[in-house]
């Protein structure tokens, strides 16, 4: 049975890789991580911080799109 990308998976996926990101000795925080998001995705840093600390836990489609985005980008960039 193949796995379907529900968007709940979708959301604690994009949760999960910022707060993994945010330890990373390349970020070393979540701050970090939130400033490169902004920058990546034009999104607001309110909305990329409620949805890490779940208060939000029903973004658009747009938005999941542009963090799953901006997020790959940045794991292509450190395994480079």
């Amino acid at each position: 049975m193949k796995k379907t990308n529900t968007a709940r998976n979708l959301v604690e996926w994009i949760r999960s890789s910022i707060n993994s990101l945010a330890v990373n000795p390349d970020y070393g925080s979540l701050n970090s991580v939130y400033r490169e998001l902004v920058e990546k995705t034009g999104l607001s840093r309110s909305i990329i911080i409620k949805l890490v600390s779940g208060e939000s836990m029903n973004p658009t489609a747009d938005t999941m799109d542009k963090l799953i985005t901006a997020i790959k980008q940045i794991h292509m960039r450190m395994a480079a």
